[in-house]
């Protein structure tokens, strides 16, 4: 493992940027950790995966002529399946159900309406379509992106130790 050292203050600092910038690019309001996926648990993946790590590249001037993308996003070709179509049907049914229902809602209570609005069908549609086609993905983190900005290239955070400096 190759040791990092640097401030609490700048890796926070980094750490904190990194969230935001994928809460901006994606519009995630929910919690997320170093330890969040970004496929899995993000459901990023495919062209908007390609289009995450672009941005990211740009913003944080990382180099990412080793990073694999087949390694760790599923395409967006191989996703297509026949259950696809039909989940994507349900997904969109259940969206135009609770827009209407958080409309109804938002009448007599603002604050859950909000909370009805941001609920999120991507974890139980991830369970049910991880049963049917299991990830053969390596898994990248948010602490994999924020080790790569410190290291300004792709960089696993396996592969290295951060020491905290004063």
């Amino acid at each position: 493992m190759e040791p990092l050292y640097m401030r609490y203050s700048h890796l926070k600092g980094v750490s904190e940027s990194v969230i935001d910038f994928i809460r901006t690019e994606f519009w995630w309001d929910k919690d997320s950790t170093l330890k969040s996926n970004i496929e899995k648990d993000f459901g990023i993946s495919g062209d908007d995966a390609g289009d995450l790590m672009t941005k990211f590249a740009e913003k944080y001037q990382v180099d990412l002529s080793e990073f694999d993308f087949e390694r760790y996003f599923t395409s967006e070709g191989s996703i297509g399946s026949f259950l696809y179509t039909p989940m994507i049907i349900l997904l969109l049914a259940l969206f135009l159900i609770k827009t209407v229902i958080s409309g109804v809602v938002y009448l007599f209570n603002k604050k859950q309406s909000k909370r009805i609005f941001n609920f999120s069908f991507t974890e139980v549609l991830n369970e049910f379509y991880d049963k049917i086609y299991p990830n053969q993905h390596e898994s990248l983190t948010v602490e994999d992106l924020v080790t790569s900005v410190v290291k300004g290239k792709f960089t696993k955070r396996a592969t290295v130790e951060f020491k905290i400096v004063k």
